[in-house]
C-alpha cells in the first residue's frame, strides 16, 4: 500500500489499465482469450463446471430458491401482522431485524456485485471469488432444505467427494513444467535450437543454458507476410517447437476471421492449425498434461478441463507440448 503513494503515478496508470481491461479484451495478449465471450453467461459456466462443480452448483441454486421462498413468506407473515395491526410480541424487532433487513442486506450484496462484475469484457475466474462463500452457504441451506429426503442428500455428499478428490490428486502429481523439463534434458541433445512461444514461461525451467533459443512473436500485429517471414526464418533454425502451455494457441486460432474480429490472426491460427496436424515438418513427440481425475484399482474417471477459464489450468498444470523437427 505505501507505494500507492511513493509511486503513485504509476500506480494511478496500473489502475486506468486495468479498468480499460475490463471494458476491453483486446488490449493484452493474455485477455484475449475472452474477446467474443458473452457476460454473465460465462462466469455462470465456470463457477457451474470447475469454480464449485456441479454438485455444489446445482445445491447452491436449490438453496438460493429456497431461501428466496422463504424470505418472501417472512416478509408476508410481518406485513399481515402490520395490516392487521396485531401487537408486537417482546424483541419482535429485533427478530424482525434477523429476519428480513440482514438477509436482505446479504442477499443484495451478492447480486449487485454479480450484476456489475459480471458484465466485465474480461471473465477471469477470481474475479467471483468473493461470491464462492455465499454460494457454499447457499448450498448448505439447500441440502438442508432437501435433508427430509432420504438418500438424497447422501448422494450429493458422496458425489460433491468424489469431485474434491479429483482436483486433489492433481496435487499429488508432479508438475508438467517439471516433468518436461526434466524430458527435455534427458532427450533433447545440447546446443539444439529451441523454438518458444513469447508471453509465455520458457521451458526448460532450468538448465537453458546448454540450449539456443528462437522466441515466436505470434501475437505481433498485423498478421501478415512481413510478420510470418521473420517467423518463417526462425522455425528453419529450430529443431525443436516447445508450448509451454494453451496461453496463445488458443484464443489466436479463435480470432482467425478478420471480417467477425477487430483483431484477427488468420496466419497464425493456420500455422497452429498445421503444427497439431503435423502438416509443418515438425512431429510431436512429447506431451505432459495433468487432469482432475480418480482411480480406484483398474476403474479410472478423468476430466479433460483444458475449456476452462485460461487462469484455473496455466498456473499448477498447463499442458505442455514438445514437436521435432522431421
Amino acid at each position: 500500500m505505501p507505494y500507492a503513494f511513493i509511486e503513485h503515478k504509476r500506480f494511478i496508470s496500473d489502475v486506468l489499465a486495468q479498468i480499460q481491461m475490463n471494458s476491453n479484451p483486446y488490449i493484452f495478449p493474455y485477455t484475449l482469450q475472452n474477446v467474443g465471450s458473452i457476460s454473465y453467461l460465462s462466469f455462470l459456466k465456470n463457477i457451474f463446471l470447475w469454480g464449485l462443480g456441479p454438485v455444489i452448483s446445482v445445491l447452491s441454486f436449490i438453496g438460493l430458491i429456497c431461501f428466496f421462498v422463504d424470505f418472501v413468506k417472512t416478509v408476508k407473515f410481518y406485513r399481515l401482522k402490520f395490516l392487521n395491526k396485531l401487537p408486537p410480541k417482546k424483541n419482535e424487532k429485533e427478530t424482525q431485524l434477523q429476519n428480513i433487513v440482514l438477509p436482505f442486506l446479504f442477499f443484495i450484496f451478492y447480486i449487485l456485485y454479480f450484476a456489475i462484475i459480471g458484465r466485465s469484457a474480461v471473465k477471469f475466474m477470481r474475479y467471483m471469488l468473493p461470491i464462492y462463500p455465499f454460494l457454499a452457504i447457499m448450498a448448505g441451506y439447500g441440502i438442508r432444505k432437501i435433508s427430509n429426503y432420504q438418500l438424497l442428500p447422501f448422494f450429493f455428499i458422496l458425489f460433491s467427494l468424489i469431485w474434491t478428490l479429483m482436483f486433489i490428486d492433481i496435487y499429488s502429481q508432479k508438475h508438467t513444467r517439471i516433468s518436461a523439463t526434466q524430458w527435455i534434458l534427458k532427450n533433447i541433445s545440447p546446443g539444439s535450437t529451441l523454438a518458444v512461444e513469447h508471453w509465455d514461461d520458457r521451458l526448460p525451467l532450468f538448465g537453458g543454458e546448454n540450449y539456443n533459443f528462437e522466441e515466436l512473436q505470434l501475437y505481433n500485429l498485423p498478421d501478415d507476410d512481413i510478420k510470418w517471414t521473420f517467423i518463417n526464418q526462425q522455425l528453419a533454425k529450430a529443431d525443436y517447437i516447445i508450448i509451454a502451455s494453451n496461453r496463445l494457441y488458443i484464443p489466436l486460432q479463435k480470432l482467425a476471421n478478420c471480417q467477425k474480429y477487430k483483431l484477427c490472426y488468420p496466419k497464425t491460427a493456420l500455422y497452429y492449425k498445421k503444427l497439431f496436424n503435423q502438416q509443418l515438418g515438425f512431429k510431436k513427440v512429447a506431451e505432459f498434461a495433468v487432469y482432475p481425475k480418480l482411480e480406484i484399482g483398474s476403474w479410472k474417471l478423468k476430466i479433460n478441463d483444458q475449456s476452462a477459464d485460461e487462469s484455473f489450468t496455466v498456473y499448477d498444470r498447463p499442458k505442455v507440448i514438445v514437436f521435432k523437427k522431421i
